[in-house]
C-alpha cells in the first residue's frame, strides 16, 4: 500500500461490517481490527509515506502479528473468527464506508496464517517491483 498525500485513513482491506475484520489506514495509526480486538501501531508512524510498503496481518490461534516490510511491528489477541468470507472489499468496509484514497498495489489472502519465514519470502519477492 501506499499513502496519498492528504490521505487521512481508511479500509485497506476487510468485510467489515459483513463480518470482523479491517485492515485499517489512520492518520495517527495503522492496524489490523478483529471483532474489537485490535493489533494497532500507534505513532511513530514509519508507513506513513509515499513510499509503498507491505503491510501483513495475521491470526495463529489467538495470537494476532501485524508485519510492514516483513518487520513484526506488533502482536495482539482476538478469539473472533473473520466471519463472512464472500464479502471482502478492497479500499472500503463493504457498506462503502471508510473509503482508503491511497493506492493497494497487491493483496493476497491465505486461508491459515504464514510463518514468519513465510511474511519474509513474499516480501522479499515483491519488493523489487515496489523499489522498497
Amino acid at each position: 500500500m501506499q499513502a496519498n498525500a492528504g490521505e487521512t485513513g481508511g479500509t485497506v482491506f476487510g468485510n467489515y461490517p459483513a463480518g470482523n475484520l479491517q485492515i485499517f489506514y489512520g492518520n495517527t495509526y495503522m492496524g489490523m481490527w478483529l471483532d474489537n480486538a485490535s493489533t494497532y501501531v500507534d505513532a511513530p508512524l514509519p508507513f506513513i509515506s509515499s513510499t509503498p510498503v507491505m503491510i501483513t496481518g495475521i491470526r495463529n490461534n489467538n495470537t494476532t502479528f501485524f508485519y510492514q516490510n516483513g518487520v513484526l511491528l506488533k502482536t495482539g489477541s482476538s478469539t473472533a473468527t473473520i466471519g463472512s468470507t464472500s464479502n471482502f472489499r478492497i479500499g472500503e468496509n463493504t457498506v462503502n464506508g471508510e473509503e482508503y484514497t491511497g493506492t493497494v498495489h497487491l493483496v493476497q489472502v491465505y486461508n491459515r496464517a504464514l510463518s514468519t519465514i513465510e511474511i519474509l519470502q513474499n516480501f522479499n519477492a515483491t519488493r523489487g517491483r515496489f523499489n522498497i
